[in-house]
């Protein structure tokens, strides 16, 4: 874009690839590497941040699965986990002793799919959901 500032033309350009074509063809080529080089670093750093917030927030969703699952686990009593398949009660038991597992961890440690332990882990919080409903209000 160009426009009048204080009498004088003033040409503004906001496309990296224009501005860098034309410090090259201008001779100004330490000029061209230096604003390639920052242009590199701040991709990078806008990368970086990307990577390490997407990471921040599986993390918190991965907490608060887990946080959830525990409290669906201690809210069956053992009358409650009884009802429940037999690999339902040990994916409720491994859940209490290490919350921080991941499906797949859990799944390798009990030799199943995967998606099996995603079935058996909505069916422990469906159960819990159900004897929460039957209890009432606290």
């Amino acid at each position: 874009s160009w426009r009048l500032r204080r009498g004088r033309g003033v040409v503004t350009w906001k496309d990296r690839e224009l501005v860098l074509g034309f410090l090259r063809r201008a001779g100004a080529t330490a000029a061209a590497l230096e604003s390639e080089a920052r242009g590199v670093g701040a991709s990078l750093a806008g990368h970086l941040n990307r990577v390490v917030n997407a990471e921040g927030a599986n993390l918190a969703r991965s907490a608060a699965s887990s946080a959830r699952q525990g409290r669906a686990v201690q809210a069956l009593n053992e009358r409650d986990l009884e009802r429940l398949p037999e690999f339902t009660r040990t994916l409720a038991r491994i859940r209490l002793e290490t919350p921080e597992s991941t499906f797949t961890e859990m799944a390798t440690r009990t030799g199943a799919s995967r998606a099996r332990v995603q079935r058996a882990i909505r069916r422990l919080e469906a159960a819990a959901e159900q004897v929460a409903l039957a209890r009432g209000p606290r």
